[in-house]
């Protein structure tokens, strides 16, 4: 065996060691050189059962204190998984939380 300097170590991902009289193949590791195909971000993943980003809503259903809500409209920015919330910009300009229960989606071209 021969000693050799840390900083002289021969490749192996890959690569062919030029160790001994014959140099060996060693194999790739799985996925080693091909490029890693891209998950979709979960803006551009359409889900099953939820709003649009864009689609126009009214909001609806509420009673009590927030009774007056009711019929306002407004516009679908985006969805929060953790807290299963819609944020919508209604057209006054006001942002806000909001179940699925709470609102209406507008029918396409409607």
């Amino acid at each position: 065996d021969s000693v050799r300097p840390a900083d002289s170590q021969p490749e192996v991902e890959g690569k062919q060691t030029q160790e001994g009289s014959g140099a060996a193949k060693v194999p790739d590791a799985p996925g080693a050189g091909e490029e890693a195909e891209a998950a979709p971000s979960i803006a551009e993943t359409p889900r099953v059962g939820l709003i649009p980003v864009g689609a126009i809503v009214w909001l609806a259903n509420f009673t009590g204190k927030n009774v007056g809500s009711n019929g306002r409209e407004g516009t679908i920015l985006s969805y929060d998984d953790q807290k299963h919330r819609y944020r919508v910009r209604l057209y006054a300009g006001e942002e806000r939380n909001l179940k699925k229960e709470n609102l209406v989606e507008s029918p396409p071209g409607g």
